[in-house]
Formats: C-alpha cells, structure tokens, sequence
C-alpha cells in the first residue's frame, strides 16, 4: 500500500500512524516552551536594572536552549562558546541604543 497519498506532508511531521491527540499536547508543550523562553528573556530588563547587562542576560537567554538544544549532542564546545557570547555581545550592544 502506498503511503505517500496519505500524507501530503513530510513523514517526519507526520509520523505513521498519524495521532492528533498526542501531536496536540506535543504542540501545547511545545508552546508554553517558548512562552517561558520569551518571559525569561523580558524578565531579564524588568530585574536588571544595569542596560548593559540586562541586554548580555537576554542574549545569552536566547543563545542557551538554541546552542544547548537544538545544536545537541555538541561536538564543539569552542564553537559554542564563541557563538553564545556573540549573542551576549549582541544583546549589550543592542541595550546601548
């Protein structure tokens, strides 16, 4: 039988067989994940009350779950560091202005 008619998609977005239920709470997860990641981030200018290292305490918020999580299992731990204190260094630059 074939499958590829079934789902116009990706198979990895639609895993065989295709259950809703869990894909919803996946997606509910999912959801209050990035609701938390962007309250960390504001609550980083609302308790800081330095510009500077507010601006570096959200950079650095935003490059942890994507440098630790999304680019896991990591090979380069150099790599890493160099990329989170860009974020840093972008973060306190960008709080300057």
């Amino acid at each position: 039988m074939d499958r590829s008619r079934e789902y116009p998609c990706n198979v990895v977005v639609y895993p065989i067989p295709y259950c809703p239920m869990t894909r919803t709470l996946g997606n509910l997860v999912d959801q209050f994940l990035h609701f938390l990641w962007a309250a960390s981030v504001l609550s980083a200018y609302e308790f800081i009350p330095v510009p500077v290292l507010n601006g570096a305490v959200a950079g650095l918020l935003i490059a942890l779950p994507r440098e630790l999580v999304d680019q896991w299992p990591i090979r380069r731990w150099g790599d890493t560091a160099l990329d989170c204190s860009a974020f840093a260094l972008g973060g306190a630059a960008v709080s300057l202005f």
